[in-house]
């Protein structure tokens, strides 16, 4: 996941690194929805300062007025409601900046997709095989090593889930 401090200090990076890709990321959302959660967040810390300030003035004080003893009621909802909008605020940046990607090194080949990938070098020569040989995804899949169907549940897609043997293997 990409730290939020990336976003701040360097955005323009990001966007460049998700033009490369060919894609549209939500970088300027995640950094509005940075700062509107650190503002509730620092809204909320001075409703919390003020409250306990009157809370020391308070136990100083025989007879508690009953308009402080209610201001500071209100100011305890105001803050159970700022620190569940910066929750809700927190969860939503979460998801945007999961879905984010790493930035490519400088020299990975630009492309929107892997047919623009760049033959780098071989080694050997390739086998040739009497049968069509199957991919290991198939494989895997075949002997009950790699479960794709759950990966893509839990990680998106291009994941594997090893299991059983494969499991056991790594």
């Amino acid at each position: 996941m990409i730290d939020i401090e990336f976003i701040r200090n360097d955005a323009s990076l990001l966007k460049e690194a998700a033009s490369k890709r060919g894609k549209d990321f939500q970088i300027d959302e995640a950094a509005h929805l940075d700062e509107q959660r650190r503002s509730f967040i620092s809204e909320a810390d001075d409703l919390r300062a003020r409250r306990n300030e009157v809370s020391r003035d308070l136990s100083k004080v025989r007879e508690k007025p009953d308009n402080l003893i209610q201001e500071m009621r209100a100011v305890g909802a105001q803050i159970k409601d700022l620190e569940n909008k910066e929750k809700e605020l927190a969860f939503k940046l979460d998801n945007i900046l999961l879905n984010i990607p790493n930035i490519p090194s400088s020299t990975t080949p630009v492309g929107v997709d892997e047919d623009a990938n760049v033959e780098v070098r071989i080694v050997g020569e390739p086998r040739k095989f009497d049968f069509d040989p199957k991919p290991h995804w198939e494989l895997g899949e075949t002997l009950g090593i790699i479960d794709s169907q759950r990966a893509v549940k839990i990680s998106q897609s291009r994941f594997y889930l090893l299991k059983g043997a494969g499991a056991k293997l790594q």
